[in-house]
């Protein structure tokens, strides 16, 4: 296997964006940017430069006609599209479109293998009421726990003694319910409430909790936003979610929070001798979105 470097990885990220933009156009499907690759297309045109991954967001119709249509319609061989519905090994309750070329090694990354990829969250709507509503943020929290501790295996060197009666606990009293069973409920009860009929609407089952509680309406409509060299869809009123978010986004954080969290030096690699572009050189204007 030969070693990628950071930002020889976070082009194969910007490769995989757009081939999902370009799928989505495609096949009528819309998405926003989101989260931290929100900010830096509003505050950095690219990559947040300390950020070292890219999270889109899907209305619940159109993330469920993804997988629907990406696993029947052409698509490049080495992109995969997966969650726990494809892959008995997989805990994560969103989807991952992966680059299969490549592998992820390392601490926090040995439960289930998986290459550079971008993180597809769906949008849902949520109950009317402040109180419901944060309820219900809750209610997922703990279900994103329950698969979490499913996907643990029972003896693992180092794990404490409290921590191990702790998990023995659990998968007893869960009849041993896989990750997939666990995410398979989360998403059956978030698809009770529909974001464009809701006053709020968020990343329900893997957001930042009570503060996914952002009106719907600012989700609707949609525009192009730059990210990296190339325009990519972004929600109607990306301003307002981001201040809902995380307040003054435009202001960075102080220098010692500006840490990388998902690219580590020496544990991104290539699984195959094939090509990848060096970090310096662009596509073409006729292949850009």
């Amino acid at each position: 296997m030969k070693e990628i470097s950071a930002p020889q990885a976070k082009r194969i990220l910007v490769e995989i964006l757009q081939e999902f933009h370009q799928f989505c156009h495609r096949e009528n499907l819309r998405y926003s940017l989101y989260a931290g690759s929100l900010i830096g297309a509003l505050r950095h045109q690219g990559f947040i430069p300390w950020d070292d991954d890219i999270d889109v967001l899907m209305p619940r119709e159109d993330y469920e006609r993804l997988f629907q249509l990406y696993h029947t319609s052409p698509h490049p061989a080495h992109l995969e599209l997966n969650d726990s519905r494809t892959r008995p090994d997989y805990f994560y309750p969103f989807m991952k479109l992966e680059d299969t070329r490549t592998i992820m090694v390392g601490k926090g990354k040995e439960r289930v293998r998986i290459g550079l990829h971008i993180d597809i969250f769906p949008l849902d709507g949520m109950p009317k009421s402040l109180i419901a509503a944060n309820a219900y943020l809750y209610l997922h929290r703990l279900f994103r726990h329950a698969t979490t501790l499913a996907s643990l295996h029972l003896r693992v060197k180092g794990r404490s003694l409290p921590k191990q009666l702790f998990l023995f606990m659990f998968k007893t009293l869960t009849l041993g319910a896989a990750s997939s069973r666990w995410n398979k409920i989360s998403h059956w009860i978030a698809r009770r409430y529909s974001w464009e009929k809701s006053r709020w609407a968020g990343n329900v089952i893997s957001g930042y909790g009570t503060k996914e509680k952002v009106p719907g309406a600012y989700y609707q409509g949609n525009q192009a936003v730059p990210f990296e060299g190339f325009q990519f869809d972004a929600m109607g009123n990306a301003d307002g979610y981001l201040r809902c978010v995380y307040g003054n986004y435009m202001t960075p954080p102080p220098p010692e929070k500006r840490i990388p969290t998902h690219i580590t030096p020496g544990e991104i690699y290539i699984k195959n001798l094939c090509s990848v572009p060096d970090s310096g050189q662009s596509l073409s204007r006729a292949e850009r979105p």
